[in-house]
């Protein structure tokens, strides 16, 4: 804005700069805290103490689904150990697709594998509930057949779960742990264990400048490791 206002005190149109005299205003903007490769296999191996819960919080962080993905999701979107990402649930328009900004904006459906601890959710979900018809809900509303949890329980459900497996509230907060870092500890412990780029965008459903805002490598990384390896790259060849 300030170069048009410029622009247009230069030319006459405007009588002065209204920007005069005015500082840039700065905001630090909060790092999104992730969870680290031993505490995904704590997480997964706790006692499970709401099938419902787990599986959300999994599909986030083992699959990179969005909050409104996880929420329409629908049975008809799994098969043969695919999950076909195609669904958005959003308050107020109901179910729509997920959508990518790479320019213009695009239908982004996809295709994630389901890790065999969410396939097993899966399995004992669909053995106890009432709905289970193709476009029922995964997670369904236990108050309005036809509508999926609210986004308030995705919140709920990870404090829980993150609870149960040793994070307090407290650290919770002071790490910046929401469901949201659940996607961005897909991407980056996918980068970590040597899943392409491509494949973590294809997976995620990432255009690529947003890999790098996705991964914080320096949360999570072995420095004992890192400096291993590094020593070894110090040996003179044979």
């Amino acid at each position: 804005m300030r170069v048009a206002v410029r622009y247009a005190v230069a030319n006459g149109d405007l009588p002065a700069d209204p920007f005069y005299g005015a500082g840039k205003a700065y905001h630090k903007e909060k790092i999104k805290g992730i969870l680290s490769i031993e505490e995904r296999e704590r997480i997964i191996y706790t006692e499970i103490k709401d099938y419902y819960s787990r599986l959300a919080v999994l599909l986030g962080l083992l699959c990179g689904m969005r909050r409104g993905e996880v929420r329409g999701l629908q049975w008809g979107d799994i098969s043969d150990g695919i999950i076909t990402v195609r669904h958005n649930w959003v308050d107020g328009d109901g179910i729509k697709s997920p959508k990518r900004k790479g320019g213009l904006i695009q239908e982004n459906t996809r295709l994630v594998p389901m890790p065999k601890v969410i396939a097993d959710l899966v399995n004992v979900i669909i053995a106890i509930t009432r709905y289970k018809a193709p476009d029922d809900f995964v997670i369904q509303s236990a108050k309005r057949k036809g509508v999926p949890v609210s986004a308030k329980y995705f919140d709920h459900a990870l404090k829980r779960e993150l609870e149960g497996m040793g994070i307090s509230l407290e650290d919770q907060n002071a790490r910046n742990l929401s469901f949201h870092s659940l996607r961005h500890s897909f991407v980056t412990l996918g980068r970590l264990a040597g899943v392409s780029d491509l494949e973590i965008q294809a997976l995620a459903g990432h255009g690529p400048r947003m890999m790098q805002n996705y991964s914080h490598a320096e949360q999570v990384i072995n420095l004992r490791q890192v400096g291993e390896k590094l020593e070894r790259s110090l040996l003179p060849t044979q």
